[in-house]
C-alpha cells in the first residue's frame, strides 16, 4: 500500500489511466475518508496528468456500494461510478487494465474534445469504489 503522500509526489507527472488506476488504488485511505485526485485528460493521446490530490472527508455522502453490500464478488474487484448526467452508470472491474478501460469509457462520455479537468474519487479499501466525474 502506498500513502497519499506517494501520490502527491507524482504530481505534475503523464501517465496512462491503468497506471493512474493502479497507484489510485494502493493508497491508503484512513477511515472515513476519500482520496481526491483531479487530473487533466488528454483524449488524443489517452493520458492523464496528475494535478492535485488529498485525502479528506466526503464532500458527498457515501451510498452503500457493491462491496459494502456484502456481495459476493470472485477476486479483487472494484466499482467504477461514471456521473455524466442522464449517462450515468455503475460497472464492477477487476484489473488495471479492465478498471482503466472503465474510466477511459467514462472519460469519452463526458463531452471532452481534447483535453478537459476531471476528478476521480477513491473511497478506499472498505468500499473499492471511484467515482469519476
Amino acid at each position: 500500500m502506498e500513502d497519499t503522500a506517494n501520490l502527491k509526489s507524482l504530481q505534475k507527472q503523464t501517465m496512462n489511466l491503468e497506471d493512474l488506476f493502479e497507484k489510485v488504488s494502493r493508497t491508503k485511505v484512513q477511515s472515513g475518508n476519500v482520496l481526491y485526485v483531479e487530473f487533466t485528460w488528454n483524449k488524443i493521446d489517452n493520458t492523464a496528468i496528475i494535478d492535485f490530490s488529498e485525502e479528506r472527508e466526503p464532500d458527498f455522502f457515501v451510498l452503500e456500494t457493491i462491496k459494502s453490500a456484502g456481495a459476493n464478488l470472485r477476486g479483487p474487484s472494484y466499482t467504477v461510478e461514471c456521473s455524466n448526467g442522464s449517462k450515468s452508470w455503475t460497472k464492477t472491474c477487476d484489473s488495471n487494465l479492465s478498471c482503466g478501460k472503465l474510466i477511459k469509457e467514462c472519460l469519452d462520455q463526458g463531452g471532452c474534445a481534447t483535453i478537459c479537468k476531471k476528478t476521480l474519487v477513491y473511497l478506499g479499501d472498505e468500499y473499492d469504489t471511484f467515482y469519476v466525474y
